[in-house]
């Protein structure tokens, strides 16, 4: 799990709210407008560079490690600070990795230092060239090939060096890999494309090995685009060595394969509150992609009709209420999923005056954390389309506090959103599992179960979304995640919030704005017409206008929507998974700090 470096003093804790009510909220009010009425959202803000203070606090990060789990989301002990002696640096690692490249090339070097608590973090060093008439690099890293041969960029860090080695050619060929991405088997007769949009382009086919060699001169970085029948389209962008690999997805393989959960809620281990009170809570799907990749959308079930002391509304079906609806319904990815939940008793006015249209939907939901009771089920494996039955039965408290430095939101929030913060457990099959919950930026407490899922060592995760969780379509989400240090966490600083400025439907012009840390960046784009226009986009972040291609097929550009992914993995550059074919958001977000996600209709 990703252990951060300690964060700069200066973060100021805010106000906490009660986080069941929040979370409720979240997921319920702010999602579906939950018992009719929330405080309406803003329009999203400008995501420009606030050059007047602003924005995030770019912090050298560190990383979680487990050598021999990290791809699977292990985590190791270690952490946040916390005051202890400062670790001492035991290793660096250089990207990216070796490859091929042409005169004209250019890159930028990253550099990871290994630490002896186990962590890792992105540092500056002094880089050189063994060979300076072949690769020349600056003061920032940034290489720049010269001439045919082969050199090393060497880097230093305190007493220590790494180099890398790298090839300059001038054959003109650039080889290109095609693979399905599902069975990584080579796919034959895909075309390929390589080149700049506005350029100069050569074309080729995969051969039975998946295998294309296309011409193409300049060293300056190009586009790669594949395409073929049955497959979705895919363009890497920003591409600058001449070995690439590329993986096609199934146009039937595009959207996510969903089934249901659904069961009865025992409530009696819930408190029973004061006069007046109401038992209420939320059932949630454990995160399977991991608490990076959450998917707002999936966070309430389909609607139904609840009527409480005559008032009647539609409400999610992960909502339940003693007496008037104990049973629940929520959608999961097929395959294994876990199902938890809070519950807590709240007072009945708070309730229906939020089904007849009440600002706050849910009201206050309790003053007194010693009321919330928690529940968990290790869940079952749902198949594609299908229904599975778990039952729940909330009853233990909420005794252990962590305290998580969430730090500040980023540039692109309007700066007064809350972020819902969860401390959990990686499961090996159902992905993370919370037990516990809080709300805020800065110093926050999150309240969790004194119980063990069996998964690996605690971590804290924080989800933040401009406007509110929630708040839906072109609304940025962004998300970190670190592991505990005992009873603390230091979150790495959320990513800036990603932006779509512009898209053109008649040249196909676009601009995006990711954050810089962003070492991989994916968009799936779809077209306004038939549902098999997709398209896969990948490219490094940063600011940049590009061209969406053409590939002489049907796309409806004049409504399209975008669906953006942005990574701060812990390893490699962007050049490293152009190189591998490694381009699944899913596969990559267990070994990344951060994530900035937008969905958006141009």
């Amino acid at each position: 799990m990703p252990a951060m470096a300690p964060r700069a003093a200066g973060h100021r804790a805010r106000p906490m709210e009660d986080p069941v009510r929040i979370l409720v909220v979240f997921t319920a009010c702010s999602l579906l407008a939950l018992l009719g009425g929330c405080t309406p959202k803003p329009s999203p803000v400008d995501t420009a560079d606030d050059d007047g203070g602003g924005g995030y606090t770019s912090v050298e990060t560190g990383i979680w490690t487990d050598s021999g789990d990290v791809g699977d989301g292990g985590s190791a002990d270690g952490g946040a600070d916390g005051g202890a002696t400062a670790p001492t640096l035991t290793g660096l690692a250089l990207y990216p990795e070796t490859m091929t490249v042409a005169p004209g090339a250019t890159w930028k070097m990253r550099v990871l230092a290994d630490y002896d608590d186990g962590t890792h973090s992105v540092v500056d060093a002094a880089f050189e060239s063994d060979a300076p008439e072949v690769l020349a690099v600056d003061a920032d890293g940034v290489v720049t090939a010269l001439a045919r041969g082969r050199g090393a960029i060497i880097a230093t860090v305190d007493d220590r060096q790494v180099a890398m080695p790298y090839d300059v050619v001038t054959d003109h060929k650039v080889v290109v890999h095609v693979f399905d991405a599902a069975t990584g088997e080579p796919l034959e007769e895909m075309r390929v494309r390589v080149g700049q949009a506005s350029t100069w382009q050569t074309d080729g086919v995969t051969n039975r090995l998946g295998k294309a060699e296309v011409d193409y001169l300049p060293g300056t970085p190009f586009e790669v685009s594949v395409w073929g029948h049955g497959r979705v389209p895919a363009t890497l962008f920003d591409v600058v060595g001449r070995d690439v690999r590329v993986p096609l997805r199934a146009l039937d393989g595009v959207e996510p394969v969903l089934g249901s959960i659904r069961g009865d809620v025992d409530l009696d281990g819930v408190p029973s509150g004061g006069v007046g009170d109401i038992k209420i809570g939320i059932a949630l799907p454990s995160l399977v992609d991991g608490p990076l990749l959450i998917d707002t959308d999936r966070l309430t079930g389909p609607a139904r009709e609840l009527s409480l002391y005559g008032v009647t509304a539609n409400v999610p079906a992960n909502i339940y209420v003693r007496g008037a609806a104990e049973t629940y319904e929520l959608p999961a990815t097929a395959g294994r999923t876990a199902v938890w939940t809070v519950a807590a008793p709240m007072p009945i006015a708070d309730v229906t005056s939020g089904m007849a249209g009440a600002t706050d939907a849910l009201g206050v939901m309790l003053e007194h954390l010693d009321e919330v009771a928690w529940g968990w089920n290790e869940g079952v494996t749902i198949e594609a389309g299908g229904t599975a039955t778990v039952d729940l039965a909330p009853a233990t408290p909420l005794s252990l506090d962590y305290t998580v430095d969430v730090g500040d939101l980023s540039v692109g929030f309007s700066g007064d959103e809350d972020a819902l913060v969860l401390v959990g457990e990686q499961l090996a099959e159902q992905g993370f599992a919370p037990v516990g919950i809080g709300v805020g930026t800065g110093t926050v407490t999150v309240h969790a179960a004194a119980t063990s899922l069996g998964g690996k060592a605690r971590t804290a995760a924080a989800i933040a979304q401009v406007g509110g969780l929630g708040a839906g379509t072109g609304y940025g989400i962004c998300t970190s995640w670190a592991p505990l240090d005992g009873d603390n966490a230091t979150l790495p600083a959320f990513q800036r919030v990603p932006a779509l400025d512009h898209f053109d439907p008649a040249t196909h012009d676009f601009s995006v704005r990711i954050d810089d840390r962003a070492t991989f960046v994916h968009a799936e784009v779809h077209g306004g017409g038939d549902s098999d226009e997709v398209r896969d986009l990948y490219f490094p972040g940063g600011s940049a206008d590009r061209v969406l291609p053409d590939l002489n097929a049907p796309f409806g550009y004049g409504h399209t929507t975008w669906k953006i992914v942005a990574l701060e993995t812990t390893h490699w550059t962007w050049h490293d998974f152009s190189r591998t074919g490694r381009l699944d958001p899913h596969d990559l977000a267990p070994e990344s700090w951060t994530a900035g996600m937008l969905t958006q209709e141009p």
